[in-house]
């Protein structure tokens, strides 16, 4: 038959990144004294990246496993009213559910860190802004005081 055209993901990937590469040494060459700058930057979002991936893939695993969990301990509840099992079970079925929703919480919370990381790596920043100040406040500290 033909050839495929279509690129498989990951071929996609290594070509996009190629291209990265190149623009990355056309910024290098043309930047004077900054290539190391540049290249730290790069650096950063690339662990960004990085970061959130490995910790996305992470968070929706845990998320699975307390599907799982949830369902075990359904089951567990269900054999304990009806007898045939004993506490002992149950309780393990129980702390094994918050054990891991426990940790999903904790990856989803990672997750939120490394995305502000990311965020922070490809140029973004955090304003802090000042605190409201009540009117009656603002207009005595403008009024001079003879």
């Amino acid at each position: 038959g033909p050839p495929s055209t279509r690129r498989s993901p990951r071929s996609l990937s290594t070509t996009s990144s190629r291209r990265s590469r190149a623009a990355v040494k056309v910024l290098v060459v043309g930047s004077g004294g900054r290539e190391h700058a540049i290249v730290r930057a790069l650096e950063d979002v690339e662990n960004a990246l990085a970061a959130v991936g490995n910790q996305r893939q992470r968070a929706d695993t845990l998320a699975s496993a307390s599907a799982s969990a949830e369902a075990a301990l359904g089951r567990a509840q269900s054999l304990y009213n009806r007898g045939q099992i004993d506490l002992l079970p149950l309780l393990d079925a129980q702390r094994t559910r918050l054990t891991v929703r426990i940790s999903a919480n904790d990856s989803q919370t990672q997750l939120l860190l490394d995305s502000v990381q990311l965020y922070k790596a490809l140029g973004g920043g955090w304003q802090a802004f000042d605190p409201i100040t009540k009117p009656a406040q603002a207009n005595a500290a403008s009024s001079p005081n003879s």
